[in-house]
């Protein structure tokens, strides 16, 4: 029969041992608390999460060449040249990344991004751009007024009411954005890539809202990340030597080299 000594020598050790297991619970739950607490900003904070997954290498670390940020008013132009194929019956578009758009005191600027001098037309702003199937022609609508533009020239040939039917042979009703919206879609000019924005693996991402990769044109096993990004799905074009993508959403138009990507 125990002694009362080993009963309370018994009764001691019992207590020591919850009071550590205590003390162990309420430190677990305290620095579970602090890593809680230091996760939110990276839970809410969509830019700081895709930054630390950067950072680490999980995604495409590029940010590319800042061209107009998102308060700037600029807009891109984006023509889809359709290019006629002997191999296919079906028409190619090519996604010539065309004009940078700002608005000025007397209208609304046009800088080419491949080649000419920038100009003005006589528009606040612009609900509806559509292109001849060449690229040569652009229709560019307003609230009050619409312009017919020669690509090759960069100049306005013809202005009109905003409700007038323009006199060209070409679809002017469809707008230039209305095309190339598939997963893997959008040809670059010289016909060596394909720009693809990827399915996330989940319903979305982790980190970022979409994802954009290039394929070789005709050797769909090689391809190259991009940058993983924010925001809507950018509106996508080339240059016309496809030295460089142009993406252009609501943070703004940035550039990427096609040459770094691949070397990534």
């Amino acid at each position: 029969m125990p002694t009362p000594e080993r009963l309370e020598h018994s009764d001691s050790r019992s207590y020591l041992h919850r009071s550590l297991q205590r003390r162990v619970a309420l430190i677990v739950a305290g620095l579970a608390l602090v890593l809680v607490i230091a996760l939110i900003p990276v839970i809410t904070n969509a830019e700081l999460r895709l930054e630390i997954f950067r950072t680490l290498g999980w995604v495409p670390g590029a940010e590319g060449e800042l061209v107009a940020p998102a308060d700037s008013g600029a807009t891109m132009i984006v023509l889809p040249i359709v290019l006629e194929l002997e191999s296919t019956a079906l028409p190619k578009r090519r996604f010539l990344a065309a004009y940078i758009t700002r608005p000025t005191g007397d209208g609304m600027w046009l800088a080419p991004i491949n080649d000419g001098e920038p100009f003005t037309v006589p528009l606040d702003d612009y609900d509806l751009v559509s292109s001849s199937p060449d690229g040569t022609e652009m229709y560019v609508r307003g609230e009050e007024r619409a312009v017919l533009v020669d690509v090759t020239e960069h100049r306005v040939v013809e202005m009109l009411p905003a409700g007038e039917v323009p006199d060209v042979a070409w679809d002017w009703q469809t707008a230039t954005w209305e095309t190339g919206v598939g997963r893997c879609d959008l040809v670059s000019n010289t016909l060596t890539w394909i720009g693809c924005f990827e399915r996330p693996v989940l319903a979305t991402y982790l980190a970022g809202d979409w994802h954009l990769s290039i394929l070789r044109y005709g050797g769909s096993e090689e391809e190259h990340d991009v940058v993983r990004g924010l925001g809507f799905r950018p509106l996508l074009g080339f240059s016309a030597d496809d030295e460089w993508i142009y993406l252009y959403n609501e943070n703004g138009i940035r550039r990427f080299s096609v040459d770094e990507a691949v070397e990534d």
